[in-house]
């Protein structure tokens, strides 16, 4: 039964027209518009750029080598064309985060307690990477607000140095392929604190979950610390 309605809340919102994409100002309001604000077209486009057009490009360079790597392995025993496909449906699992793009669409359904231990999880490990100097998440959580097809949307800040940034990258890809295995919506990049605090809004107060250097001070005047975070959440959501 439980698969039963997942599957036919999935079917329903690939077919819904969700929140409407950042497209060019000549073409808002037109029939693409419109088009490209139904769930299967959110799914296709995420399957096949995989973020790749917001990322960082080093984030990219790791997500096209995972491609070809994979496609090389598969090319001994099949045409390479069927092990590209294998190989980028893998990335969008493990690197591409697609358990995320069911939540965009409004199919998800994660009880609160779950989302709340697998946030605790990954703040916990943040903690332990020594090349992260900030992990901030923006959003609605801190003004209260979730329900379960929230994500949660989270930036990781590099220590200063270019060694750092690309471990930071693997940091990621770590932090993707368990929010997949365990279906955790987690809408994760890496940039710089300058960068995320240009092109995220600034009508939500951020999260911090490490700040090592109280860098965010700098760019931003109210800020929720985690465990204020926690506080609100289990009083609203885990009673």
């Amino acid at each position: 039964m439980e698969i039963s309605n997942a599957m036919n809340r999935y079917i329903n919102a690939l077919f819904t027209k969700h929140k409407k994409k950042h497209l060019p100002s000549f073409l808002q309001g037109t029939w693409f518009d419109e088009w490209m604000s139904y769930g299967y077209i959110t799914f296709i486009t995420s399957f096949i750029f995989q973020g790749m057009l917001y990322a960082n490009w080093r984030d990219n360079v790791v997500k096209t080598s995972m491609d070809v790597a994979i496609t090389l392995s598969f090319s001994f025993i099949m045409p390479w064309w069927i092990g590209l496909i294998i190989a980028h449906t893998v990335n969008y699992c493990i690197n591409g985060q697609a358990i995320c793009v069911f939540y965009h669409i409004q199919a998800g359904n994660i009880i609160a307690q779950k989302f709340y231990d697998d946030t605790i999880k990954m703040y916990n490990r943040l903690q332990k990477d020594s090349c992260i100097a900030v992990a901030i998440s923006y959003g609605s959580l801190s003004k209260g607000k979730w329900h379960n097809s929230s994500d949660i949307d989270i930036r990781f800040i590099p220590q200063k140095g270019e060694w750092n940034f690309w471990k930071a990258c693997f940091v990621g890809l770590r932090e993707r392929a368990l929010a997949f295995f365990k279906k955790y919506p987690l809408d994760m990049y890496i940039f710089s604190l300058k960068h995320s605090h240009e092109v995220m809004s600034k009508n939500e107060m951020p999260i911090i979950f490490k700040d090592v250097n109280d860098e965010s001070k700098n760019y931003y005047q109210e800020l929720m610390s985690f465990d204020d975070f926690k506080i609100m959440f289990k009083k609203k959501y885990l009673k």
